[in-house]
């Protein structure tokens, strides 16, 4: 299901489903869309799963994906990677903090020389992706080439930074 302004909702055989809201993604298991809850001025609310039952078969799943969405940015925000299970409501708990300064700076020395190893185009290209996260289209159109080499430049990339990862982890 897509409705033109940046929204996708993929349902597969497996039981999973794909959200998309323009640049962001996240997939769950459809089996955990049951009750819904909700919190509103510091009240918890269920909506009973038998709700849903009347309406269209997407708008539970667009709940939940709106939801995950929701947490996923205030999880990045705050600077923690979460562990996210549908039954757990325990959120601080999965909460991980973030590297030690002296971690994030041996991190970063460690992928600056990694980018060092690539071509000025691999380098352009791995930084748009990865850090300002734009489609592999959206960089084809700017730098004027098709989306399969901007595909094949990222492949080349990564597997020339995980070959030589083990050379620098070792030091």
């Amino acid at each position: 299901m897509e409705n033109g302004g940046g929204v996708q909702l993929s349902v597969f055989r497996e039981g999973y489903a794909l959200y998309r809201v323009e640049k962001y993604t996240t997939v769950f298991p459809v089996y955990s869309c049951g009750d819904y809850y909700y919190e509103n001025e510091g009240q918890k609310i269920c909506v009973d799963a038998d709700f849903f039952e009347g309406q269209e078969w997407y708008v539970r799943l667009l709940l939940e994906g709106e939801d995950r969405l929701a947490k996923n940015r205030d999880s990045y925000c705050k600077g923690r990677v979460v562990s996210y299970h549908a039954v757990s409501e325990e959120w601080f708990l999965l909460a991980s903090p973030a590297l030690l300064p002296l971690e994030q700076l041996i991190e970063k020395e460690k992928i600056l020389e990694l980018m060092g190893m690539l071509t000025e185009r691999q380098k352009d290209i791995v930084i748009t992706y990865f850090y300002y996260g734009k489609t592999q289209w959206e960089i084809a159109k700017e730098l004027g080439i098709t989306q399969p080499t901007v595909s094949q430049t990222l492949m080349s990339a990564l597997r020339r930074m995980r070959e030589s990862y083990g050379s620098i982890s070792n030091k």
